[in-house]
């Protein structure tokens, strides 16, 4: 799948790279994930396809891993719809704490391309305030994409990258369909 060829082109570069799965339930796959199909991963899952417990995943993650895994030099990505359905309000909570507690979050949306689509859903509207950019991610060139800005990230200090991608986006007329969040 594309996303697994994406990851596996991730991992191979020089930054330390921990990937989770989750629909209801938290899953560290960081091993399997060049290994295995996305068949075989998806079955790793508990409840997979049958909705997402995003707050309750990433505060799982925090509890979990946090102290071990987050850090002023961490950029947390979530690749997700932000369709929740357990409660906004613990999604907003851990949001902030892992917004608080690394340089970065960037929030994928594979549907944020869809023309017409707007994050209401109560899930990614509680998200999107501790979020520093929201981008898709339904292609490969988005994705490479994404590659780009998490390099111009980690050279940059804290919230630069908005401000240059708000730039850019003001030079290109809005070509690109890139949303920035937060001025951060």
């Amino acid at each position: 799948s594309l996303f697994l060829q994406f990851a596996a082109a991730v991992m191979r570069r020089p930054w330390k790279v921990e990937i989770f799965l989750f629909a209801t339930e938290l899953k560290r796959v960081t091993r399997s994930w060049v290994h295995q199909s996305w068949t075989e991963l998806k079955s790793m899952i508990p409840d997979c396809g049958g909705g997402t417990r995003i707050g309750a995943c990433l505060t799982s993650f925090i509890h979990d891993y946090g102290d071990a895994l987050l850090g002023t030099r961490t950029i947390v990505v979530v690749l997700s719809d932000g369709l929740e359905t357990g409660e906004p309000a613990q999604l907003a909570s851990a949001m902030e704490q892992l917004r608080r507690r690394s340089h970065a979050v960037v929030w994928l949306n594979p549907l944020l391309h869809l023309e017409g689509y707007e994050p209401r859903a109560g899930g990614i509207a509680a998200a999107l305030k501790y979020v520093d950019l929201f981008a898709p991610a339904h292609d490969v060139p988005s994705l490479w994409e994404l590659l780009r800005q998490v390099r111009m990230l980690t050279s940059r200090g804290r919230g630069s990258l908005m401000r240059q991608l708000k730039r850019q986006e003001d030079s290109d007329l809005g070509t690109r369909r890139l949303a920035g969040v937060n001025g951060r």
